[in-house]
């Protein structure tokens, strides 16, 4: 919090013109509505420090501005709202406020973890994607399939991370299990057929899957998936049929 030029232009102490400050800020603040915050309010980092320290009079005040929201909201939509909270309580007091971080205490914020491929082939990496969970709570998400988020069985393999820490300390991603998203390289390449023309879709596919020994359920099933998407197309194309069909036969064999 920037101070503005005239702020020890009076006969209080700086320790009470700093508290008047903060006790100003947080009442203009108290009618605050931020995505249903319960309590918004503003402290000093280190206080004690600053306050006893009389012969200084700072041009600048380390703040710590606290949200307790009745549930979860994204980071970026809190962050904008207490910007413009901030924005309006600077015109107000005539001080200037920075963000400079953003931790969320109540939950861990969405994030990716990636899992290599077993051939070390980066265009076949998969992306967990994690959504902001509660402290406390074991994040469940389906794994995906390849890069385009497909869902390689369903809700059958699931991916696991749990969100510990606490409201002193803040949360923090902990254990984590992507064992059942480990898929192999050919099947992650079945997965990536997805967004591809459908004739260039179908043919790979059954190159993909022509070597019969190599299909596991997994690959099965990330197969299905890409027929599904091929089904309405490939009505009245003679070739295009015929190509399915063998798709088809590869994976019932």
């Amino acid at each position: 919090m920037d101070l503005p030029p005239d702020f020890y232009n009076s006969t209080e102490s700086t320790e009470d013109l700093i508290l008047k400050l903060i006790q100003s800020s947080n009442n203009y603040l108290s009618g605050s509505n931020i995505s249903n915050t319960s309590f918004f309010y503003i402290e000093i980092l280190n206080a004690e420090t600053i306050l006893q320290n009389t012969s200084h009079m700072p041009d600048k005040l380390p703040i710590v501005v606290t949200l307790v929201t009745e549930r979860g909201q994204g980071d970026n939509t809190l962050l904008t709202g207490v910007k413009n909270q901030l924005d309006s309580l600077n015109q107000q007091l005539s001080v200037k406020i920075s963000i400079i971080q953003l931790n969320r205490f109540d939950g861990c914020p969405s994030n990716s973890t990636i899992i290599p491929s077993q051939s070390g082939d980066t265009s076949l990496d998969i992306s967990v994607h994690w959504p902001e969970t509660n402290i406390g709570v074991e994040a469940i998400v389906d794994c995906p399939c390849g890069d385009n988020d497909t869902s390689s069985s369903g809700s059958e393999l699931k991916a696991f991370r749990y969100c510990g820490g606490d409201f002193t300390n803040g949360a923090l991603w902990t254990t984590i299990d992507v064992s059942q998203c480990n898929f192999s390289d050919l099947a992650r390449k079945i997965c990536n057929l997805r967004n591809l023309p459908v004739d260039e879709k179908v043919q790979q596919l059954e190159e993909l899957t022509s070597n019969t020994q190599e299909l596991k359920s997994t690959e099965v099933t990330a197969s299905v998936s890409i027929l599904v998407t091929a089904t309405e197309d490939v009505s009245g194309n003679i070739t295009l049929t015929s190509t399915f069909l063998e798709v088809v036969d590869n994976i019932l064999v």
